[in-house]
């Protein structure tokens, strides 16, 4: 056949494009006619004038073959991340809204920091007692009373403080006459003036009366308050009492047991109180200012107490050191009773 005319009039075999796997090949001649069709160059479209046949022809090659691309051609969908970031924090987003801004300054390499060791703080609540209104009821209340009522309740403030203050001085008052009577009791109340002891300006022995001045001490308790020193004394070491007198049997039933003695550190040549105690005392202990009981602790394992406000007329008297004394019974032993039952270990501590 003639080669093909410069216009390049399409024929029927280029009007079709096929994909690739399904069409036969091609020849070369067949070839050059659809690439030179497809890709040939359109003249610019003329707005007024129609198109000429060529254009309408190279236009419906131009379906052909997108409508053959579409078929040969799948398409996936696809899905990737462009930009991945981590939520802004709390403080972030604070710094955004009220947009805050860091400076920084540069220093020398002998900028260094030290550190210190300081005290811990401590602190400590304290509680206390206060009306709802911080007496101000109170006190409009007092403002709007009579004149008498008005004195009648300074008068009681004035009272209470006054009670308050002797409460208070009382004490020093005490304190300066146990010094006065203590300052006078040299040499004559049977402080020696001179001491053999290192740690002591004066010293005293006390001994007990006849006939119990021959009994070893076994414990002594003393009451700073009030001046008072009780001491308990063992077991009698010579020949007890004959007869049956009154005063000898009371003296048997003493030398029987133990003996314990209050003393007052102002007048320490003879005791104040004796006490008889119903088994041998181990140890004791008398109650500070004022010196008003006893206790000792015996080797049977039973407790005693003294109440020193008796009237002596309730006990027993004898005569002792020359001089009639009473002999204090204990007012209440745990020997016997339920607090006691089962207890028989000497008691060493009260």
């Amino acid at each position: 056949p003639a080669p093909p005319s410069p216009q390049r009039t399409p024929t029927a075999a280029a009007a079709t494009v096929k994909p690739e796997s399904t069409r036969a090949p091609l020849s070369p001649h067949e070839h050059h006619q659809v690439v030179g069709q497809v890709d040939a160059i359109p003249r610019k479209p003329h707005f007024i004038a129609p198109q000429t046949q060529a254009e309408r022809s190279l236009h419906s090659l131009r379906v052909a073959r997108r409508e053959a691309l579409r078929k040969a051609v799948e398409l996936q969908q696809e899905s990737f991340t462009l930009y991945e970031s981590a939520p802004q924090t709390p403080y972030e987003l604070m710094r955004r809204e009220i947009k805050l801004r860091t400076k920084s300054s540069q220093t020398r390499d002998d900028d260094s920091g030290a550190a210190t060791q300081t005290e811990e703080i401590e602190r400590d609540d304290q509680a206390c007692h206060a009306p709802d209104d911080l007496a101000t009821t109170a006190r409009r209340a007092l403002q709007d009373q009579s004149d008498s009522a008005r004195t009648a309740a300074t008068l009681s403030a004035n009272t209470a403080r006054l009670n308050r203050f002797l409460g208070a001085a009382s004490a020093v008052v005490e304190a300066l006459c146990v010094e006065n009577a203590l300052a006078g009791a040299l040499g004559d109340g049977g402080l020696c003036p001179h001491s053999e002891l290192p740690m002591a300006s004066r010293s005293a022995e006390l001994v007990p009366p006849s006939p119990f001045d021959g009994r070893p001490p076994v414990d002594i308790s003393f009451a700073p308050g009030a001046g008072g020193v009780l001491v308990a004394y063992g077991a009698h070491p010579g020949d007890k009492p004959r007869g049956k007198r009154r005063e000898e049997v009371a003296l048997r039933r003493a030398a029987a047991g133990g003996i314990l003695c209050v003393w007052s550190v102002h007048q320490p040549a003879e005791p104040r109180e004796v006490l008889r105690c119903a088994g041998l005392p181990t140890c004791c202990a008398i109650a500070s200012a004022p010196c008003r009981v006893a206790l000792a602790g015996t080797a049977e394992g039973a407790v005693q107490l003294w109440d020193l406000r008796d009237s002596e007329a309730r006990h027993e008297r004898a005569t002792l050191g020359g001089a009639t004394r009473a002999l204090r019974s204990a007012a209440f032993s745990s020997h016997g009773c339920a607090l006691n039952e089962g207890h028989e270990a000497p008691v060493v501590a009260l």
